[in-house]
């Protein structure tokens, strides 16, 4: 059985390394979603594309990571982490290649269904592998993974908008297909196949048996609109909607990628210190509690009208320092789903990212000026709902068991 670590040490290999090694594939993935936003504009240029069209090409990225995302979780429940990890990889790496020597908007829309399947399996592999491998404090260290791997995120905005300065779009797509490989490499090296008693039913019926329970749990409904709230209306900003509105305040591209980066910084730091606070406090009231701030701050923000650059970092470092809660609603519903299921709960919950994000995106893309914040306003008021619903419901159960227990 492989051990389980409830101490930090990363002097050598082990189930903690390994965490780290699929943070990175992670964060890999989260450079390659939102870079669209830092590249957007040159691809217009080069192939001479419209805003609407621009923005189903960043949302088509986003509609095969939802159309692929059930797949995923099945494949990862039955062949495990490493085996999808590794597959993931190898496929992200193709498509890097493919985007890189695009010449049209086919190979680009190609190129990026085929990165976003790769990627897909990022995210799942990573939660899974932390939720069988980790016996105590998974809310903290999947806070910790999701920090990590929001390097990468960071990594898109100013950082990677200093870095086309200096290298053609294509040039950091074939870095990256090199990248890929690399990551490939470490993940068969250092990540332990799963338990074989970890591991989900090859069997349709079983399978269509499990799809049937989750989807049958008004929690799994609720998470999915918690995550397109929280997690679907951030991507959505940050790789699209926020250059277009950041521009309006008068910011430089430099500018507009910095406050992207603080939005990014304040999403990862929030999701280790909501990852914390999980294993601490209720998660329910603490996602409550993060959707709240979320609502206020894109509030403010869409409210206030032109803002100084200083101001808007402030308000983007706090709607994705709420928005970071999203990884306590997996911990929060994987717990009430066998340890077999724990891939296809992640995957089936997390279709609220890309449907979220390609939705907003699209919505936003056919809008003007400051309406563009319009779409995202709406989902963070469903996500509102979604978060006092799951706290009711909850509470509902915690004073069913206790006058059960009496």
């Amino acid at each position: 059985m492989r051990p389980r670590l409830d101490v930090v040490g990363l002097g050598a290999p082990g189930p903690v390394f390994a965490a780290l090694v699929l943070s990175l594939c992670y964060g890999c993935a989260l450079f390659q979603r939102l870079a669209f936003q830092s590249i957007g504009p040159r691809l217009a240029a080069e192939l001479g594309l419209d805003a609407a069209t621009l923005a189903d090409l960043g949302a088509s990225f986003f509609w095969a990571y939802l159309v692929l995302m059930i797949p995923c979780g099945i494949l990862v429940d039955i062949q495990g982490p490493r085996r999808m990890a590794i597959a993931g990889a190898l496929l992200s790496s193709a498509g890097c290649a493919l985007f890189a020597a695009a010449r049209g908007l086919p190979e680009l829309v190609v190129a990026r269904v085929t990165i976003s399947a790769g990627g897909a399996f990022a995210f799942v592999c990573m939660m899974r592998f932390i939720g069988t491998t980790f016996s105590t404090r998974k809310a903290t260290i999947s806070g910790r993974g999701i920090l990590i791997g929001n390097l990468g995120a960071i990594s898109a905005g100013a950082p990677l908008a200093l870095l086309l300065t200096q290298l053609h779009w294509r040039e950091v797509w074939a870095l990256l297909t090199f990248g890929w490989l690399m990551l490939a490499l470490a993940l068969w090296r250092w990540v332990p196949p799963d338990p074989a008693d970890t591991l989900g039913s090859v069997r349709p019926a079983e399978v269509v048996a499990e799809l049937r329970s989750i989807y049958g749990a008004s929690s799994t409904y609720l998470g999915i609109a918690l995550i397109g709230g929280l997690a679907g209306t951030y991507w959505a900003f940050a790789n699209f909607v926020g250059p277009r509105v950041l521009s309006l305040h008068g910011m430089s591209a430099l500018e507009v990628g910095t406050g992207i980066s603080v939005l990014v910084c304040g999403y990862a730091i929030g999701a280790a210190c909501w990852g914390w606070l999980g294993d601490r406090a209720q998660r329910e009231r603490l996602i409550a509690l993060a959707c709240a701030v979320t609502c206020t701050s894109w509030l403010i923000f869409t409210g206030l009208g032109p803002l100084s650059p200083a101001t808007a970092a402030v308000l983007l470092f706090a709607a994705g320092f709420g928005s970071g809660a999203f990884g306590l609603v997996y911990v929060v519903l994987t717990e009430r789903h066998q340890t077999k299921q724990s891939g296809l709960v992640i995957a089936c919950v997390n279709c609220g990212i890309p449907f979220g994000a390609a939705l907003l995106q699209a919505a936003a893309g056919r809008l003007e000026g400051y309406d563009s914040m319009t779409p995202i306003l709406a989902a963070c008021a469903v996500a509102m709902f979604a978060a006092v619903a799951l706290y009711a419901d909850s509470s509902a159960t915690i004073r069913k068991f206790s006058k059960a227990s009496r």
